[in-house]
C-alpha cells in the first residue's frame, strides 16, 4: 500500500508540475505577443512626424534668414570680410571693387544654412526611432523665392517604416516675412552712390534714402578704416523683431572727401 500511495503522490505532483510548466509557457508566449503588439502600433505616426518636420523647417528657416542677414546675406563668408563679435561681415565695397551679392547668391547662402542646420532640430528623429520605427531621410533640396516675403519650398524625403509597412512624405514649405528685394535695392543704391566719392560717408544721402525706402540705416565705425552699415526694416519682422542686414565698406581716410 505504501508503494501505491507514493506512486499516486508522484503522479499528482507530476501533473501539477506539467500544468505549471504549461501555464508558464502560455503566459510567456502571451506576454511576448502582447509586447510585440504594443511596441509598434499598426498605424504609422505620419501626422506626428510631418508636423514635427514642418515645425523644424519653420524654425530653421527663420533662424537662417536672421543669421545670414547680420552677415551680409552670407552663411559662408566671401574672402573679404571683417570679423566683429564672432560675426563675419563681408565688404561690399573697398574703394575700388564692388562686391555686392546678387539675389541668387543670397538664395544659395540661405539654402546652405538650412541644409547644414536642419538636422540639429530633427535630432535624427530619435523620438520616433525610440518607439521602434525606422526613419530614413534623403537629401534636402530647396527652392527659395524672394518677394514681399521669402518663400521656401523644400523637397525632403522622409520615410517611416515598421515591419512591412512604410510611408514617405517629401514636400514642405514655409514663409518668412522679410522683404529681401527692398534690402537689395537699398544696399545697391548705397554702393552705387559710394562709388562717386569712395572715401566719403554720405550721411545726408543715407538719410534721404532711408526715408524713401522706409528703413533705418545705422553706421558703426570700426577697425580704423571700416564702417558697418546696418539696414533695419521695421516692416519685416521675425518673431516680432525687425529684420537687420549688415555689410561693411572700407575707406581710405587719408583721401577723405575724394
Amino acid at each position: 500500500m505504501e508503494k501505491k500511495s507514493q506512486i499516486t503522490v508522484f503522479i499528482i505532483v507530476g501533473i501539477i508540475m506539467l500544468g505549471l510548466a504549461g501555464g508558464i509557457f502560455f503566459l510567456t508566449k502571451y506576454t511576448a505577443t502582447k509586447d510585440l503588439e504594443t511596441e509598434i502600433p499598426s498605424q504609422l505616426p505620419i501626422a506626428s512626424i510631418s508636423s514635427f518636420t514642418q515645425s523644424c523647417i519653420e524654425r530653421i528657416a527663420k533662424e537662417a534668414v536672421a543669421q545670414n542677414g547680420v552677415q551680409g546675406g552670407y552663411f559662408e563668408p566671401p574672402p573679404e570680410y571683417v570679423e566683429v563679435a564672432n560675426l563675419k561681415i563681408p565688404y561690399f565695397y573697398d574703394g575700388k571693387n564692388d562686391a555686392t551679392p546678387p539675389s541668387r547668391t543670397l538664395q544659395k547662402e540661405l539654402a546652405k544654412n538650412v541644409q547644414r542646420n536642419l538636422n540639429n532640430c530633427l535630432q535624427d528623429f530619435s523620438f520616433i526611432k525610440d518607439q521602434g520605427y525606422t526613419v530614413e531621410t534623403g537629401p534636402i533640396q530647396s527652392d527659395i523665392i524672394f518677394g514681399d516675403s521669402i518663400f521656401f519650398d523644400f523637397t525632403f524625403p522622409v520615410t517611416i517604416s515598421a515591419e512591412t509597412t512604410s510611408k514617405t512624405i517629401d514636400t514642405f514649405s514655409t514663409r518668412v516675412n522679410v522683404n529681401i528685394p527692398k534690402i537689395i535695392d537699398t544696399y545697391e543704391q548705397i554702393i552705387e552712390q559710394q562709388k562717386i566719392k569712395p572715401n566719403f560717408v554720405m550721411v545726408s544721402y543715407l538719410n534721404d534714402l532711408a526715408l524713401e525706402k522706409e528703413v533705418r540705416i545705422e553706421l558703426n565705425y570700426i577697425d580704423g578704416d571700416s564702417v558697418l552699415y546696418t539696414i533695419i526694416d521695421q516692416d519685416s519682422l521675425i518673431d516680432e523683431h525687425p529684420y537687420q542686414f549688415t555689410f561693411a565698406i572700407k575707406y581710405d581716410w587719408t583721401k577723405e572727401g575724394k
